[in-house]
């Protein structure tokens, strides 16, 4: 993961790391560190990631896990793409207002 971070021209990122991105509205920065948490109110599911949200963009980082609202959009494929790579694409990203 760290190589894969400090090095813009790495490309590879293990399978068991999802990247997933939204919009916000918040004017409040976030920056969770790696945390666990445990939602028991439908059986039992385990999440852990990381998050960064600064208007107008939230990223989570899961590590084998869902990501936080269904609705967020994976950009995990984004490693295939090399660092100077221009192409146009279409993000549908979810708004998370809070």
């Amino acid at each position: 993961m760290v190589k894969f971070l400090l090095n813009p021209k790495e490309q590879s990122l293990l399978n068991k790391f999802n990247v997933y991105a939204y919009f916000t509205n918040s004017k409040k920065k976030r920056f969770f560190g790696y945390s666990h948490i445990a939602d028991f109110t439908e059986g039992y599911t385990l999440y852990k990631w990381a998050e960064i949200s600064f208007k107008p963009f939230g990223y989570l980082l899961t590590l084998e896990s869902p990501p936080a609202h269904k609705e967020m959009m994976n950009k995990t494929h984004f490693k295939n793409y090399c660092y100077d790579h221009t192409t146009e694409v279409r993000l549908g990203i979810y708004w998370y207002l809070r």
